[in-house]
């Protein structure tokens, strides 16, 4: 009797996944392929990155947001090239209300820091990029659906 070949699932791509993907070809003009949980889960490791964090910054679902959209730029600072994690801070607090950015830009850098060596810590050999999260609030709480690369020797 022939063996039968794994079977690898695929699932099918959200909304925000198929829009991804449609960015990202009509600004490099290749295509990407979506595929299932590739090594450990990047949502449960964002989770772990700003969980001291959550009672001072997620009570409310703009602080909650801030802080995941924070935790992703700590991460992928650890690995893309400092030039453009100045230009992403900037970008960052660009973003906030005008009454808002000038303390922010300090608080900004300083939790940046602060979750950069949390990371470091926590994952150390984890280099792959998150490129967007979702926030989901359930009756259990807050929960991050990562989308990011996969592991670089998927690559």
């Amino acid at each position: 009797m022939a063996k039968r070949k794994p079977f690898k699932r695929r699932l099918k791509p959200t909304a925000r996944q198929k829009q991804l993907q449609k960015e990202f070809q009509t600004e490099t003009g290749q295509t990407v392929e979506i595929v299932g949980q590739t090594g450990e889960s990047m949502s449960q490791a964002l989770m772990n990155l700003v969980e001291p964090y959550m009672l001072d910054w997620g009570q409310d679902a703009s602080g909650l947001e801030m802080l995941a959209r924070l935790g992703v730029m700590a991460w992928n600072e650890t690995i893309l090239p400092e030039s453009m994690i100045d230009k992403a801070i900037a970008d960052f607090v660009h973003s906030l209300p005008a009454e808002e950015k000038k303390e922010a830009e300090e608080v900004v850098r300083s939790l940046l820091e602060e979750l950069q060596e949390r990371k470091m810590l926590l994952y150390p050999h984890n280099k792959r990029l998150m490129i967007d999260v979702e926030i989901d609030i359930d009756r259990r709480g807050p929960y991050f659906q990562v989308i990011s690369t996969p592991p670089m020797n998927d690559l």
